[in-house]
């Protein structure tokens, strides 16, 4: 936690107070403080819940931890379309890897090694049958596409 949770975590305690009745001071406030100030605030918010629903007396420090320790951060919701495409829509042929690799600056050293072929003319081919050019066009389009579906 840092400090700006202080005041909530102030009010968490105060709330166990209210289930278990029991004197809480200032001073006994900081050494929870200090004993617990290592958990997230939502761990420790999660271990205060636990605490009033399964604990017979006010909790400990070490108490509240253990419950904190059970608390599992939601996991970040999947958009629809993502769930509902398959791994092969996923997927992106060695063509177009090469030609994303390519059009980054930190691998534009290696260009001679992810080309496939060359032209008569000494430009680069790839699996795709695009040159270079026309690779990078298309990924930045396909970029920009992506980014503007999501606000």
């Amino acid at each position: 936690m840092i400090e700006s949770d202080y005041p909530s975590f102030r009010h968490a305690l105060r709330d166990l107070v209210k289930v278990f009745p029991k004197e809480l001071e200032d001073e006994t406030l900081k050494l929870y403080w200090y004993a617990l100030r290592d958990l997230s605030y939502d761990a420790f918010d999660h271990g205060c819940n636990q605490a009033m629903r399964y604990h017979k007396r006010f909790p400990y420090p070490g108490d509240l931890r253990d419950y904190a320790q059970t608390y599992v951060r939601p996991q970040r919701a999947q958009p629809a379309e993502r769930l509902l495409r398959s791994p092969e829509q996923d997927a992106m042929n060695i063509g177009e890897v090469r030609a994303l690799l390519a059009s980054l600056p930190m691998f534009a050293h290696a260009m001679p090694v992810i080309r496939d072929r060359e032209n008569e003319d000494g430009s680069l081919v790839y699996h795709s049958g695009r040159s270079a050019s026309q690779e990078v066009e298309r990924k930045k389009i396909g970029i920009q596409n992506t980014i503007s579906q999501y606000p």
